[in-house]
């Protein structure tokens, strides 16, 4: 029953994270491995393991340690935990 109650409790713990660029400004945040565009709300991409996939289906990057990275190896983006919803615009056609 307890280990019932922690499952049901978890499942709806939701944990957003800001996604900054090298200036420091939001981006757009990651919910529950969806990346979420700050300005429609809509879905832009998607998590799977390490791999960045884009609304089209496509590759588009990795993320490692907090840090996405384009499919050349550059640093695109990092996360923190968000502390409000004010964010930018999130474009994953940077990742490519």
């Amino acid at each position: 029953m307890f280990l019932q109650i922690i499952n049901k409790f978890l499942s709806h713990l939701k944990i957003m994270l800001k996604i900054i660029n090298k200036f420091g400004e939001g981006i757009g945040c990651l919910l529950n491995n969806a990346i979420i565009n700050a300005d429609d709300d809509l879905v832009n991409g998607i998590i799977l393991g390490d791999c960045v996939f884009g609304k089209d289906g496509a590759i588009v990057g990795k993320f490692f340690h907090n840090i996405f990275y384009t499919l050349s190896g550059e640093i695109a983006a990092r996360v923190q935990l968000a502390n409000n919803n004010t964010l930018d615009f999130l474009n994953l056609s940077k990742l490519k």
